[in-house]
């Protein structure tokens, strides 16, 4: 069961762009000093050529099998379609294919539109996700993947090579933040160690800090003093990025949420602090 106890002044880093504002007020709220540095931002690509091309290719040849990936994803793909004036062809081909999501977001957005999935992992990660698809797609199948933040090859290729088309519609991109100083601020403070923890909701958002300490050569520095702090990780392809970067996650929730992992880990930071003594 979850303890009351919270962050008891400790400075506790923040790394979102999105919902940095709401996450703040969360950390603070448990009793921690939110320092927030956003390491990237959402940039919609509705009007970007590669956008129209695939919004366009799901109207023309409807796909079989409609791969959700994110709540805010699907949200943009109806929102490109809209701008198109192809909003309810895009729906019909959707309403006409089999529909997987990653995870509630997604599967959310879905409803708000009249539509179900067939199917969501219960561990709400790519990789489960894309073992059930390797079950379902046959050679030839036509599958539409809503791609996040970030291409994503990997998946693309590995159902490409179970024979079926794909398409993927990139309905926004991760960008680096237009202004970068409260991120760089934030790798200063831990370089200094004065941050306690740093939390990451995303595996952007690990990339995206690396890359705003490597413009200013403190990418190692951020790495060496990032073991000394406790990681927080919303989940497990979040935890992988943290581990090709050089570092652990220390916390996990036992549920891949925002809210959740800050919750649990005001109610285990006693506990975590001790540990690392």
């Amino acid at each position: 069961m979850e303890t009351q106890a919270g962050f008891g002044g400790a400075r506790i880093g923040i790394t979102a762009a999105r919902k940095a504002e709401e996450q703040a007020r969360m950390v603070a709220d448990l009793g921690g000093v939110p320092i927030v540095g956003p390491t990237l931002q959402t940039v919609p690509l509705a009007d970007d050529p590669e956008v129209r091309s695939a919004v366009q290719d799901v109207v023309s040849e409807p796909p079989d099998v409609a791969v959700l990936i994110t709540g805010v994803g699907t949200r943009g793909l109806v929102q490109a379609a809209t701008s198109l004036g192809m909003r309810e062809a895009v729906l019909a081909s959707l309403e006409g294919a089999r529909r997987f999501a990653r995870g509630p977001k997604a599967r959310a957005a879905l409803r708000e539109l009249g539509l179900d999935v067939e199917w969501a992992p219960p561990s709400e990660t790519s990789a489960e996700l894309l073992a059930h698809l390797r079950t379902v797609v046959t050679p030839g199948s036509r599958v539409m993947v809503q791609a996040h933040g970030e291409p994503m090859p990997a998946f693309r290729d590995a159902l490409a090579a179970r024979g079926a088309t794909v398409v993927e519609v990139p309905v926004y991109r991760w960008r680096p933040p237009t202004d970068p100083t409260p991120a760089r601020t934030l790798v200063r403070e831990v370089v200094a160690a004065r941050v306690d923890a740093v939390s990451f909701t995303s595996a952007p958002s690990v990339r995206g800090l690396f890359a705003i300490a490597g413009t200013f050569g403190a990418e190692g520095d951020l790495r060496r003093h990032l073991r000394t702090c406790i990681l927080a990780s919303v989940g497990d392809v979040t935890t992988e990025a943290l581990v090709e970067a050089g570092v652990d996650a220390d916390f996990v929730p036992s549920r891949p949420r925002m809210g959740v992992m800050y919750r649990e880990l005001a109610g285990r930071w006693s506990e975590l602090v001790t540990s690392r003594r």
